[in-house]
């Protein structure tokens, strides 16, 4: 049974390996540190084609990248609760059509990027293309929960929810 286990890893693994090996055939794979990184960056952007629009493209991957077990649901950032307690704010999940449409409901879900754009250097805009709109920054949270949170930090996020709660 182990060797069966161990076989199939190192065959998925040698898979998974090769198939990557095209991909990155135009890469000096021999360079390290900052020149292997700038390289790779260089490769990235340079391949990287499918630019979504803030609105509607990044609402639209939120409901697949951050979809629940449950398939019309999203998991909201700051949520761990499953909705048995009176706090709408501290729910896991969300059903995926009460995205934020701006007209004042409170039990919508909006975007929060994972990094304060206001922290950030250089700045996350959301009026070009770029990290400030790249779907891999953003995630769905409660809109209240969100506004709460305001430009902390993480770590500090979390002192503040616990303290709070």
């Amino acid at each position: 049974m182990i060797k069966k286990l161990l076989f199939s890893i190192l065959t998925l693994t040698s898979l998974i390996s090769f198939c990557q090996e095209a991909y990155y055939s135009d890469i000096n794979l021999q360079l390290s540190g900052t020149d292997l990184k700038d390289a790779l960056a260089t490769k990235i952007i340079s391949t990287h084609t499918n630019l979504l629009s803030y609105t509607p493209g990044v609402w639209e991957a939120s409901k697949v990248t951050d979809k629940d077990v449950d398939a019309s649901k999203v998991v909201l950032i700051y949520g761990w609760e499953n909705g048995t307690d009176q706090d709408i704010t501290n729910d896991r999940t969300r059903d995926n059509s009460l995205q934020d449409r701006g007209n004042g409901d409170n039990f919508v879900w909006n975007r929060e990027h994972v990094f304060s754009k206001s922290l950030a250097s250089p700045s996350l805009v959301t009026n070009n293309p770029g990290s400030g709109k790249d779907a891999h920054n953003l995630r769905p949270a409660d809109k209240n929960r969100n506004s709460e949170r305001n430009n902390f930090k993480f770590a500090l996020v979390l002192v503040i929810l616990l303290v709070l709660a």
